[in-house]
């Protein structure tokens, strides 16, 4: 058994899997982002999804220091911050978007240039992924109603409102983050080069891009943006619920 199956067995056990984790990452600072009791909030997503842009702003805008669970990438992490009553907030962007920008992330890594990518390989990369994500977040539809949603579009263009609405819902005082020209490139400017948008990585997705022209990816492309649409349905559902305006 590989690497990645362990990892799919072990994420159903979602106390195990951390645990397990935790262990792995003893003595490195990056524990600290595995969920636990002492976490003040969960701020997780599928990769690619905003988690780096979300995290930053988050801790930008606090005036106190907050612990907070991220980066996991698992959707155990969601599910074990929902068993122990920590405010979390799920990430989610469109599927295509997602993936491709993984793959291409990947391959701008491996300093590739599109010439140098290859195709077939990137292909299946894409399909893993696809099914990764697809299997995500039917687990976290699973605990939508201890969770609140933060989709991609509205993360970079209002991520204050998400706060609010996760003050909402949760009865926590987080400050909201104010998304603002200057604000955001601060933020771009201290985090890695991979929080923001690239003219090589951009290259690299639109060279990929034909990779949904076959048709064993436009099936898994359907089964995934049908799960898609239901956590969007959840986010239309919150915003019912928990929205706010700045006059709140």
């Amino acid at each position: 058994m590989n690497k990645a199956a362990i990892k799919q067995k072990l994420e159903s056990y979602p106390r195990l899997f951390l645990g397990a984790l935790s262990l792995k990452r003893f003595g490195h600072w990056s524990r600290h982002w595995i969920v636990s009791k002492a976490s003040d909030v969960t701020i997780e997503g599928y990769p690619r999804s905003g988690n780096s842009f979300a995290h930053s702003a988050f801790r930008s805008a606090q005036t106190q220091k907050q612990r907070i669970a991220t980066h996991v990438h698992s959707y155990a992490q969601i599910v074990r911050s929902v068993d122990l009553s920590v405010p979390t907030m799920v990430l989610l962007r469109n599927p295509k978007d997602a993936c491709l920008s993984l793959v291409a992330l990947s391959n701008e890594i491996a300093e590739r240039d599109p010439s140098d990518v290859e195709l077939s390989r990137a292909k299946q990369s894409l399909l893993e992924n696809l099914r990764s994500y697809k299997t995500f977040y039917e687990k976290v539809l699973k605990v939508k109603d201890g969770i609140i949603v933060a989709e991609f579009n509205l993360v970079t263009s209002d991520f204050g409102e998400i706060i609010r609405r996760m003050n909402k819902r949760f009865g926590t005082a987080f400050e909201p983050y104010e998304n603002s020209e200057q604000n955001d490139s601060t933020l771009f400017k201290k985090g890695g080069f991979q929080l923001s948008p690239n003219q090589q990585r951009d290259s690299i997705k639109n060279y990929l891009r034909q990779c949904f022209d076959s048709d064993d990816v436009e099936v898994l492309v359907n089964d995934t943006m049908a799960v898609y649409q239901q956590m969007l349905q959840v986010v239309r559902q919150q915003a019912e619920i928990y929205g706010t305006t700045t006059n709140d």
